[in-house]
């Protein structure tokens, strides 16, 4: 009969350890120029300039 205070079950471990091993990110210090909020403002307009840009000249024939 097995002994009631040995738990044959495997380890609790939380999703942000399993991610953290998996998924390896670098600390915000470790980064550099430009960072992330430059990084992630650039994702967001670059596309809609872009896309302002495109709407400017598509009346034109040469588009």
């Amino acid at each position: 009969m097995p002994n009631p205070t040995t738990s044959m079950a495997t380890p609790v471990t939380t999703i942000g350890a399993r991610l953290r091993g998996a998924l390896p990110v670098e600390r915000l210090e470790d980064t550099g120029f430009p960072g992330r909020w430059v990084g992630g403002t650039a994702m967001v307009f670059g596309p809609l300039l872009m896309l302002t840009g495109a709407l400017l000249r598509a009346r034109f024939h040469f588009f």
